[in-house]
């Protein structure tokens, strides 16, 4: 088998991401020759150290079994992470990309291409699970199942497809009403909504999705919400929250009455939502702040006895 063989029809290629950093060529290509004869699989490395860039492409003799290869692959669970399924696209529609909150905890990527194909062809579809480090991933020859963050992503063929489920506001997932909402990536969420937006944490493995609603539905009417689990580069547990006001003056309210406060037996930490760059050029300002501090405190003495 020649893995490097050249691509052809791009209606016969996958694109595969989230791969752990331990997959191969060989473990893709067990997985893949099982829908279809494959052709061409490579995985992208970095040029100087060559580890895995976390993607791949594989092409199929037939654009049938690349389909087939999509719907099948797509969630699998490989060496500690779940595999992200693609179909080949150039031109992907931005207005046709899903959020989708409040899942089953139980709900697979499988599960959600069976649910949206009803009202269109399906691009790709992602459920988002706690993640683990790199270290974790690299050497893991395991399958142990990881814990759903409960949001997942779906990419609709068609933009008219995708705004008719936005339109229908919540869809049936396994018994539990998932909210559906337009993808808005993260640069234009702080530039649109970054003071209605909140950052929670401060709660443990307890809080739901329902408990988050009771507990801040009482300050204004809630667009959007979300209870996260990740591990940090310790390996701990994170646990925290996002709720979007419809007003930003409730969410205001909320973190006036309960930042820095116990409440529900909750030492609660609440702010507004910032991008990544953001906190970090505000931690880089205050960082160069206490600096410029120090300076002015701490004295250098030279000269002193021996005794």
């Amino acid at each position: 088998m020649n893995f490097q063989g050249k691509p052809s029809n791009p209606d016969t290629q996958i694109f595969i991401g989230d791969l752990s950093p331990s997959v191969v060529e060989a473990d893709l290509y067990s997985l893949a020759s099982r829908h279809g004869e494959v052709i061409y699989i490579r995985i992208l490395r970095h040029f100087q150290t060559k580890e895995s860039l976390g993607i791949a492409f594989i092409t199929f003799a037939q654009p049938q079994q690349a389909s087939e290869g999509r719907k099948s692959l797509n969630g699998t669970l490989l060496k500690g992470s779940y595999l992200r399924v693609a179909k080949y696209s150039r031109e992907r529609d931005p207005e046709a990309n899903l959020f989708i909150s409040d899942l089953p905890e139980h709900a697979t990527a499988k599960d959600l291409d069976e649910i949206f194909s009803k009202f269109g062809p399906i691009l790709s579809s992602k459920v988002s699970y706690s993640s683990r480090n790199h270290d974790e991933l690299k050497s893991s020859t395991n399958d142990k199942e990881l814990k759903s963050n409960r949001y997942g992503y779906v990419s609709i063929k068609k933009k008219e497809h995708a705004q008719h489920v936005i339109t229908l506001g919540k869809i049936d997932v396994l018994g539990t009403k998932a909210i559906v909402q337009k993808f808005v990536p993260a640069g234009q969420r702080e530039n649109l909504q970054w003071k209605n937006n909140l950052y929670i944490r401060g709660f443990g493995d307890n809080m739901t999705s329902e408990e988050e609603v009771v507990i801040f539905a009482q300050y204004g009417e809630i667009t959007s919400h979300a209870v996260m689990h990740a591990k940090d580069f310790r390996g701990n547990d994170r646990y925290f929250a996002y709720v979007c006001y419809k007003n930003s003056e409730d969410s205001q309210k909320v973190i006036s009455l309960l930042n820095n406060k116990t409440e529900l037996t909750i030492f609660w930490y609440i702010a507004s939502h910032q991008s990544r760059a953001t906190r970090k050029a505000k931690l880089l300002q205050l960082y160069r702040k206490k600096v410029e501090e120090w300076k002015r405190t701490n004295l250098f003495i030279k000269g002193l006895p021996l005794t």
